[in-house]
């Protein structure tokens, strides 16, 4: 299992532990919250379901609104990202997701990673 140290992925693991701290202030029936981020050249949209299951979902876009192929700590280019939680924690307590990629043809399974 790989340990993922992206900056972007340390802000999400961040406010996924404090959904009240997202600034759009939209928070769905189920306790879900959606965010945007300020990224270089463009924005991060990201939507974590934190009273259900857990998941985690990102997508990169450029100022017009158009997605971009982005590339998280070295895996492959991706159009978005889907961190989906295990229920598992690791030795150090960190929850453990599966980190699947989407490259235009649906998603598939890359590691598991903890944060």
């Amino acid at each position: 299992m790989k340990r993922m140290a992206c900056g972007m992925l340390l802000l999400v693991a961040l406010l996924l532990t404090t959904p009240g701290a997202w600034a759009s202030g939209v928070v769905f029936p189920d306790g879900s919250a959606s965010e945007v981020f300020p990224v270089a050249g463009g924005n991060a949209f990201a939507f974590g379901n934190f009273e259900g299951d857990g998941d985690i979902f990102v997508q990169f876009a450029d100022l017009d609104g158009n997605l971009l192929f982005t590339n998280i700590d070295g895996f492959p280019d991706a159009l978005a990202y889907w961190f989906r939680a295990t229920g598992t924690f690791d030795p150090d307590g960190l929850a453990i997701y599966d980190f699947l990629i989407d490259q235009g043809a649906g998603f598939f399974l890359v590691t598991q990673v903890a944060f």
